[in-house]
This record gives C-alpha cells, structure tokens and sequence, in this order.
C-alpha cells in the first residue's frame, strides 16, 4: 500500500471518530480481527478502562502501520468496545533472479535483505534494487541495471518477486584525467575527489566530487567556472578512463560594497576593512574574513545577535563583483551571570581573575575569545568553552566557562635517558596549579655522568589578588663540559617580580647573584682556576604571548626582548650586557597541521669594562633546543690553543611542521638553521639540519624524539647526533 492510500485511510478512519464518537467515554473492550490480539495490545497505548481519546487512537493507529504488516486498517466503537479490524500484507512466497551469472542467488538474497515469508513493502523492494545495484558497482560492474516484477502467487495472500539483472561490463577505473586546469595541479584536485583510481565506478559520487572541484574554484575568485565529466571504457587499459574538463574562465575583483540595515554604524564605518580588498581577487576566503570583521565589530559592542548576509553581483564586463551586505543589528546584550564549571581542583576565583568581562557588562565577543585563549595559557586545561546561555530576558545571557582539567602536577623518581646527558637519575616534584590556586613550585635532583642539578623554585602570579607576580629560585648545577675541556659549577638564585599589563603584554624583572667555579678536565690549563666568580645582574624582560596553547600551539605568537646587565653598581666579579630577542609564530594551515616559525638573535659585549666576558655567559649552540642533528653547545668557535669558545653573536631560525597522529601523539618536520660568531653575524655561515619527530604530550611537557636526516657536516663527526631525545617545547 502507497503512503498516499495510507493518509487517506487514516483520514476517513478520523472523520468516522469525529462524528460517532463524541459521547464515548471510557473504553469497556479492546477486539481485534484479523490477526492475533497481542500483536495489536503490545503496540498500542490505549487501554481497558482509559477515557477515550482521538489523538491517542491517531498515534496507536500510526504505531500499528510501523509494524509493516497491514495494508489496511479499520476501527470501530460501539457501546464502549472498541474494536481494530486489520487486513496483512501479503508474504513473499518465493525471490528469483535472471542474468546473474557471477553472483549467485543465496549470495545476492543477502545482499537484497529480502526472505522468504517476510511480509511484502513496495518501499523495501525499491531498497533491494539500489542495494543490488551498489553492490554490482563496487565489484566492477559499472552498467549493471536491475528491474524487478512482482506477481500473485497461489492466492492473493502470497506474491513472487523476479529481479531481471543486466550485468554488463566488469571494468573498474584505470585513469582520471583533468583538461583545462591552470590554477590547481592535477594532483590537488584529485586530493578533492572520492573516486579514485581502481576503485568502482558511482555517478552520484563522481558528481558530487564535480561539485566539490568547482567550489574549490570558486572559494579562489572563479565563480563562472564550469566543470563537466566524459567517463568511456578501455579496452587498451581494461577500464574506465575519466575525463574532467575544466573552464576555468576568469578571476574576479571586488567592486562596490553597498550596505543595508545598519544604523548603528555607519557605511564608513562598516566599509574600513574592505578598503585593503576592494580591487583585489574575490575568494569566498576573503568574504569569510569580512563577515567575521563586522561580526567583531558589532560584538564588541554589545550587538551578540547581529545577523550579516552578503549577496555578490557578478559584473562579467568589467571582470568584478558587487558586495550587497544587508545587515540585522539586532539589540544590545548584557552579562546577567558568569558560571564556572568542570573544574575540580582549580578554584573558581583563579578562573574568574583571568576573564576579561564582568557581571553587568555589555556582552563582547572579542573579550570573550581573548579570556578563552588566556585561561588556556594557564596549561590548567584541556580546553576552555565559553558557553552563552539564556537570561532572565532577551537581551540578558549567562556565560558558563566550562573547562577540562589536565594533570598539572609530576613526581618522579626513577632513571631515565636523554640523548645530551646519557642515563640519569632524577626525583622531581613539581606542580604548576598548587592547592587549585595559580601557584607554581618546582623541586628537582638530578645526577647523571655528565651534570648534576638541585633546584628549587616558587612563583606566586597573583599577589595579593592583584596582577603582580613574585618569586624566587635557588640552584646548585654542575656541568662536564668535555668539548670545551672544563667542569663548571653555577651556584645561585634569583628574586623576581612581573606585572601582566592589558591583555597579552607581561613585564619581569630579575635580580640574579650567582657564583661559578671552572676546573679544567686536563689540569694545569692557564685559562681554569678553581677560585669562584660571582655574577650579581638584573634582567628585564618583556614579553607579548598571544598563543591560543602553550603546549599545543596552533595559532598565535610570542615575542620575547631581554636585556640582562652584570656588574658595575650591581658588584659581582663579571660585567657584561646580554641582549636576547625571540620570536615564535604558528599558523593554522588546513585540518590540524601547523606551521611553526621561530628566530632568535643574541647579543653580549662589555660596554662596563675591559674585563674579558666568561666563556659560560657565551653563545653555544646544538643539540635538542636549537640545531637538531648535533651536539649539545657543539656549535662554537675554536682559540687558539684549540680549544672551544662561545660566541659573542648569535642567530638561530627554527621551521616545524606539526599534524597530529593520534592524540595525544603528533609527528613533526623539521629545518634548523644558524650559528654563534665572534662578533658580527654572518648569514653566509650558517649551520642547519632537517628531520622529522614525534611529539607526546604528557603531564611533564611534550617529549620529543627528534630524528635528523642531514646536516650541512661542517662540524666534526663526533659533534654529530641523528637521534635525540628530550622534554619540553622546541621552541
């Protein structure tokens, strides 16, 4: 029975109850003819004893259909009995196929999902067709047609279906072939496409991936582009050979913008961030921008449900498209409540400080992404959601910041490896979000052939309540330093105080004494004595940090000037001026990879005095943190005694490409470049490596197994080392 003679029946079913039923009450009987009373009562809602109700029936009534059983369906009430005379589906009594002669019928019942004795549905035997139809294309059968008859059997209460199968050709696809393309390779558009090459042949698919190509044209200002296929057998390739052919026609400029709607601002206003792209090439990426940049502007002034709909105007004569941007400003918005949720150990007030709005405030949405992305710079959190909800009224909301918590706390006792250190011994305790309160303290031993390290260190970021950080740290390290020849102990600890100012920008001050004894491995050397030099130097940093994760960067930047100075009125036994600027830069590229850009120039002379600079205050590089492929400090310069020397220059540049693999593991290629000189920086002389990695993301930091592939060799072999192993972010 069709849908159609369904909803009639239903309907005269209903007008019947209309008109006769009106002084029913409650319901003394249920009978059902036609089949057994139970398939009925277990379907149904009304019952012995209920009050009657027309739209109860209504739904018992569509309940029973959805057995797929009945074709028809009649009720009756007299005197309180109400009574449901159903007529059944006829069965299938018997399922033949004709012209199938690589698959057999046990084999294509199965595929159909047709038995016998099953109860007859049109809609199913049309099911069948398309399942037998998918299932002869994806073994290779790309023109098999199916058409199917049905007749009576013995009686009227049992039919026959008859599939008649014309399997044709078996041929899978051998080629794909673009013709026309100029703006995209062969290769990326194939990247577009689900048919691929040895795969079967489906229309709609390859359809559906025309589709995808062209609006890959038009995102990049192609909007008249046209895409067609021709598909053709083979016989020299024994398949199936696709020709796309492309008309790629022209690109694009934007002309006019126009806007409607707007009365708060003005058509200058709204116009500012297209001025940068008028007589530029029209892509859907560009638009996006622009919408989002009116969005921006609206939020940031309480307008949260503004709706902008931009409609381009193609003007094929003169190459451009007009803008008509119509937009609804909708009313003012307001913070009524802000909520915390999903956070077990970190306190509330540490969540709220952080935030950027207030109870009462006109809601923001650029200080609401912005407190997102501060609250994820904490590394408290797996992530942060800020969750707008209804107030008490239209133009009230509730923002709920749900977050994530991630582990924030390691203890470490044990032995472990590291590719510049060898085995070590370490215990370790450290906690970045003490008591839930935003505290950090760090406590470590560490003991390996090479180097030794006791630290301590405690850093309160928000001091009495307010945005001023405190802290201190206290060392004893030793280093062997066998390249260079020497041991060398450093012995100190430092005060220091930061103070966060607007949103991103943070400024520290360090005060650092330090004393340091060198002892030379091979004894009697004139440059090592075994008496103490203390530093005594202040450091002044400032720092702008915009990423949106300080673990796993995907957007943003942070940008990093020191400037540290020793001795003079300070005391100390050294003089000297370091002066440090870093830079790191991450782009989301496509899906989850990210490209990550890092530089660093380093600067150290001694304006104070003409005490000669340390050679620990120097500049080394190699090894895990900065030119992956050698050694750690293994790039230096060499005195004349031959012995190593750091440089008074500097200059390093850090590329990773990063795409995850499984979380929380993400694989990453590698190029390092740079150098330490005597004083000037000379760009012709660098040294560089390139590689690939894996990234686990732990409780720690992310450990990184880095692998070099090459290098440029200028150093000695021994300074070489394809694997390496550490913890912590690469740059």
């Amino acid at each position: 029975m069709s849908k159609r003679i369904t909803i009639l029946l239903l309907s005269s079913v209903y007008g019947l109850l209309s008109t006769n039923l009106a002084f029913a009450e409650k319901i003394t009987d249920i009978v059902v003819e036609g089949v057994e009373k139970d398939v009925i009562l277990k379907v149904i809602t009304i019952k012995v004893g209920d009050e009657f109700s027309k739209d109860r029936l209504r739904e018992d009534i569509s309940s029973i259909y959805k057995l797929g059983r009945f074709r028809d369906i009649k009720v009756k009430i007299e005197e309180g009995v109400l009574t449901f005379i159903v007529e059944e589906n006829p069965r299938i009594s018997k399922i033949t196929f004709t012209g199938n002669e690589n698959f057999d019928e046990d084999e294509l019942k199965k595929v159909a999902k047709l038995k016998d004795e099953d109860f007859f549905l049109e809609n199913l035997l049309k099911e069948a067709c398309f399942r037998l139809i998918d299932y002869y294309k994806k073994k290779g059968f790309y023109e098999v047609k199916v058409e199917e008859n049905v007749e009576s059997g013995e009686d009227n209460e049992q039919i026959i279906i008859s599939f008649f199968i014309t399997e044709g050709r078996k041929a899978k696809i051998s080629k794909i072939v673009f013709n026309g393309n100029k703006l995209f390779s062969s290769w990326r558009l194939r990247w577009e496409m689900k048919t691929k090459r040895g795969g079967p042949y489906f229309e709609e698919r390859l359809n559906e991936d025309l589709e995808r190509i062209a609006s890959l044209y038009r995102k990049k200002g192609y909007p008249l582009v046209e895409v067609n296929k021709k598909v053709t057998y083979s016989e020299e390739d024994k398949g199936l050979v696709i020709d796309i052919d492309i008309k790629e026609d022209q690109e694009f400029l934007i002309g006019n913008v126009r806007f409607f709607g707007n009365r708060i601002f003005s058509d200058e206003e709204l116009y500012r961030p297209f001025k940068d792209t008028t007589s530029e090439i029209y892509t859907l990426a560009t638009l996006q921008e622009r919408k989002g940049d009116i969005y921006n502007l609206y939020s940031s002034s309480g307008y949260m449900g503004v709706e902008v709909d931009i409609f381009p105007f193609v003007d094929s004569e003169n190459g451009k498209i007009d803008l008509v941007i119509n937009i609804d400003e909708g009313e003012r918005t307001y913070i009524e409540d802000i909520m915390v949720s999903g956070n077990v150990k970190t306190k509330d007030r540490v969540i709220l400080r952080e935030i950027l709005f207030k109870k009462g405030e006109l809601f923001n949405g650029e200080k609401l992404e912005k407190s997102r992305i501060k609250l994820m710079q904490l590394g408290f959190f797996e992530f942060v959601d800020m969750n707008i909800l209804p107030g008490s009224s239209e133009d009230r909301i509730i923002i709920n910041i749900m977050v994530q918590e991630r582990s924030t706390g390691t203890a470490n006792l044990g032995a472990g490896w590291n590719s510049e250190k060898g085995w070590i011994g370490t215990l370790e305790i450290a906690e970045r979000n003490l008591f839930g309160r935003g505290y950090l303290i760090n406590s470590k031993v560490e003991r390996s052939k090479e180097s030794t390290d006791y630290t301590i260190g405690f850093t309160n970021p928000w001091f009495f309540g307010t945005r001023t950080s405190i802290g201190f740290d206290i060392y004893d390290k030793t280093w062997r330093r066998k390249e260079e020849g020497y041991y060398e102990r450093r012995t100190g600890g430092g005060l220091k105080i930061g103070r966060s100012i607007e949103t991103f920008n943070k400024v520290h001050l360090k005060y650092k004494f330090e004393e340091v004894r060198e002892k030379d491995i091979d004894k009697g050397h004139p440059r090592f004595s075994d008496e103490a030099k203390t530093t005594s130097s202040i450091t002044l940093q400032l720092i702008r940090d915009t990423r949106d994760n300080i673990f796993d960067t995907t957007s943003g930047y942070i940008i990093s000037l020191q400037d540290e100075l020793a001795g003079g009125f300070l005391g100390g036994d050294i003089d000297f001026n370091k002066q440090i600027i870093e830079a790191s830069y991450f782009i989301k590229t496509f899906w989850e990879f990210t490209l990550g850009l890092h530089g660093k120039l380093g600067k150290i002379e001694n304006p104070i005095s003409s005490k000669e600079i340390p050679d620990y205050e120097r500049f080394y590089l190699g090894g895990a943190y900065t030119i992956r492929g050698y050694k750690l400090r293994s790039i230096h310069l060499m005195d004349e005694s031959g012995k190593a020397r750091g440089g008074r220059s500097m200059v390093l540049f850090n590329i990773e490409y990063r795409f995850p693999l499984a979380k929380p593991v993400t694989a990453a290629l590698f190029f390092d470049a740079g150098n330490s000189f005597l004083d000037y920086i000379d760009m012709s002389n660098l040294r560089w490596g390139y590689g690939f990695g894996i990234r686990l993301d732990t409780p720690m930091g992310p450990i990184r197994l880095d692998y070099t592939l090459e290098n440029d060799k200028k150093q000695e072999p021994g300074d070489q080392e394809r694997f390496q192993f550490s913890i912590g972010s690469s740059f």
